[in-house]
């Protein structure tokens, strides 16, 4: 999923920056699109569900899931921006 951009039932579209499992239990970054399909300021945590070949996702409420993988995220931006760092210096 992660690369993709997904419309939520609300009709609102997220770009899906980052993708994680934890106890087998997938969750996906996403940043919301205007309308224009311009990233906004908008960030979501989903959880995601399939039934069949369906795909759902849940906005993941606060907590202390939430913000165990919120560290996931962080961790997997900041290796990205480490590896690009190496790559442009050499």
């Amino acid at each position: 999923m992660k690369d993709n951009i997904v419309t939520l039932e609300n009709g609102l579209d997220y770009a899906i920056l980052d993708e994680t499992t934890v106890e087998n239990r997938k969750f996906c970054f996403g940043v919301k699109l205007d309308s224009n399909e311009k990233p906004t300021n908008d960030y979501e945590i989903f959880e995601e569900f399939a039934d069949g070949e369906d795909v759902y996702l849940d906005i993941l409420e606060a907590g202390d899931l939430k913000k165990a993988i919120l560290i996931d995220f962080t961790n997997n931006y900041m290796n990205d921006v480490s590896e690009l760092m190496i790559e442009n210096d050499n």
